[in-house]
């Protein structure tokens, strides 16, 4: 029987462009723990100020794991999603390159790395998976966090 250090981990891929929202971090941590993660890891290139203060804060406390990330200094960095129209060396500050790291850094020390949507907590939601879904070990989820800018509508000529 395997024996974890975490049974939640939640990893936030790249934070970047001196991101200072502190009310919608503390608001995703603080919901984080209502939902049972005890481990949430971020790699940061950079952040505003305030953020810093916060992310310490949260680092104290032990909830959070910040990786440095400063690959903006070694890469140039698509600024966005679309290749042919934000060439770079690395897509997006590699936030596909950190979301794998993440994985690969905790499987060992996190039973679940994942953020449920229609289940009270965690473990309610892993009970359900596992319940409808008894041969398959691994699930992939998705989620969006630190939008740069407002949602816009489909259709939107702005991308």
């Amino acid at each position: 029987m395997n024996t974890f250090k975490y049974d939640f981990t939640v990893c936030i891929s790249t934070l970047f462009g001196n991101y200072n929202n502190v009310l919608q971090f503390a608001q995703t941590m603080e919901m984080y723990k209502l939902l049972g993660v005890q481990h949430v890891v971020i790699y940061k290139t950079s952040c505003g100020p305030d953020l810093e203060k916060l992310l310490k804060h949260y680092e104290t406390e032990g909830m959070l794991e910040i990786v440095s990330w400063p690959i903006d200094q070694f890469l140039n960095s698509s600024s966005g999603w679309k290749f042919q129209k934000h060439k770079g060396d690395i897509h997006y500050y590699g936030q596909l390159a950190t979301l794998n790291e993440c994985l690969y850094r905790h499987m060992y020390q996190s039973k679940y790395i994942i953020m449920p949507y229609k289940h009270d907590n965690l473990p309610s939601l892993m009970k359900y998976l596992e319940s409808v879904h008894p041969r398959i070990s691994v699930f992939l989820f998705e989620s969006h966090v630190f939008p740069q800018h407002s949602l816009r509508r489909a259709g939107s000529s702005n991308e």
